[in-house]
């Protein structure tokens, strides 16, 4: 009996996942339930800060950096800005 397929049996997803499969080498495909994330979201919406408790709020201080337009641009130059964003947002 392959390991996928002992975790299969093993994990018990009732009212979580809708279907469960085996797919490829390596990987297990889990189907959620779309009443569970349904009401999870209503959950996270109705509560205050989306149910996310924050045990020290403190300011974090993030140094943000803009691409240096005498350079050449490339991917590279857009990645560590649009990381430090999304950071602040968080």
């Amino acid at each position: 009996m392959s390991l996928r397929r002992k975790i299969l049996d093993n994990l018990n997803l009732d009212g979580i996942a809708e279907k469960l499969e085996i797919a490829g080498p390596g990987f297990i495909n889990i189907f959620l339930s779309k009443d569970w994330l349904a009401n999870g979201a209503n959950s996270a919406l109705q509560a205050v800060n989306f149910g996310i408790k924050t045990a020290n709020p403190q300011t974090i201080v993030v140094d943000y950096s803009s691409p240096n337009v005498a350079k050449e641009m490339h991917v590279g130059t857009c990645v560590q800005p649009l990381l430090v964003m999304r950071w602040c947002v968080l």
